[in-house]
């Protein structure tokens, strides 16, 4: 499965779409693929507002989506959780601070993987990712 990212500006009530998979295509091809998405994460953003805040309102009609379109050539599918990682640790709400690198994503996405795995602070048991059993004749 490829990956997306979406980030949610409280203040300016924005909704970033970033799928590396669909840079260099118009809105309304985003729209089809996500638009089911972000209307169903505003309503439960709406939801979770209301029960965190007393004093929440949200009127989900005046938010407005942004897709990213140009930022790069686009990705091959399987590629993306690599541009997932460089979107996330590099968007500051309107653009990416770092352009993404022509090589290395797939180093990023490795560096991703462990990072998950060894989960700083984490004093559960890392599970191993092969299973030894014995064969049955």
């Amino acid at each position: 499965n490829d990956w997306s990212l979406y980030a949610f500006d409280m203040e300016l009530t924005r909704v970033t779409v970033m799928d590396p998979l669909y840079t260099q295509v118009g809105s309304p091809v985003y729209e089809r693929k996500h638009g089911a998405t972000v209307r169903m994460l505003l309503k439960g953003l709406k939801i979770l507002a209301t029960i965190l805040f007393d004093d929440w309102e949200m009127d989900i009609s005046k938010w407005t989506v942004r897709y990213n379109i140009d930022m790069h050539i686009a990705c091959g599918s399987g590629e993306s959780p690599g541009y997932i990682a460089h979107y996330a640790d590099n968007f500051n709400a309107y653009e990416l601070e770092e352009a993404v690198p022509e090589v290395g994503l797939p180093l990023r996405r490795k560096r991703m993987l462990y990072e998950t795995i060894a989960c700083s602070g984490n004093t559960a048991p890392h599970p191993g990712f092969m299973e030894e059993v014995e064969v049955e004749e």
